[in-house]
């Protein structure tokens, strides 16, 4: 509370009712111009904090977080690991075993609009007027997902459940996305519901423990 020629007002509460010619004395003008600093001020502390965290390796935290989450016990997370099968590999990005099911992920930093699909070679993230191109992401989990069931046929674990995800996590907000043929894309405020949605599909069909151990080694 601040008082201004005797009456107590509310800092926030400066603008209700406003009217220009009502500002008299130099307080009635240190006040107005006051709270317009401190609006400005938040709005910059708030904008660089969102800054800061919209970055690549920032939203892979935030979605391995997430996942770890959903997963609870039955959750094991391989950040930035290659995919080894003898002598042959290839990079992931953030690999996810659940109870059911294995989930090659891609995230997407940057972006509350996303333009694309599946048989167009690059993507386009749009920020309000700025616009960043990347190449599509499925050729790369689709590689990923072959070497894992090579090496799963390899190490005798039969038919593991291997599912490709995408996911938007710009700080700045929500992504609205247009993928033509794209079906396995969210925005990381969605996951929650999408974990529900899941069909359980793949229950009682995966040893945890022993794809655990094989990824153990592979992606070490």
């Amino acid at each position: 509370m601040f008082t201004s020629r005797g009456t107590a007002v509310p800092l926030f509460g400066l603008f209700n009712n406003f009217q220009a010619w009502k500002l008299h004395t130099p307080m009635d003008y240190f006040f107005f111009f006051l709270t317009i600093a401190i609006g400005v001020a938040v709005f910059y502390g708030v904008t660089q904090i969102l800054k800061k965290y919209r970055t690549p390796k920032h939203a892979v935290q935030r979605v391995t977080n997430k996942l770890k989450k959903l997963g609870g016990n039955d959750a094991a997370i391989y950040i930035g690991k290659r995919i080894r099968c003898g002598s042959e590999s290839v990079p992931s990005e953030l690999v996810a075993l659940t109870a059911d099911r294995i989930y090659l992920v891609h995230t997407f930093h940057y972006g509350t609009k996303a333009y694309g699909g599946v048989n167009q070679r690059e993507w386009v993230m749009e920020s309000g007027t700025h616009q960043v191109k990347e190449l599509t992401p499925l050729p790369a989990l689709k590689e990923q997902r072959s070497m894992l069931q090579k090496l799963f046929t390899r190490e005798k674990l039969g038919n593991v459940p291997i599912e490709l995800l995408l996911v938007f996590s710009d700080t700045y907000g929500r992504t609205r996305f247009q993928l033509e043929g794209v079906t396995n894309a969210l925005d990381i405020r969605d996951m929650n519901s999408w974990w529900k949605k899941r069909p359980p599909k793949f229950a009682g069909k995966l040893d945890f423990a022993k794809t655990k151990q094989v990824l153990d080694r592979s992606l070490a």
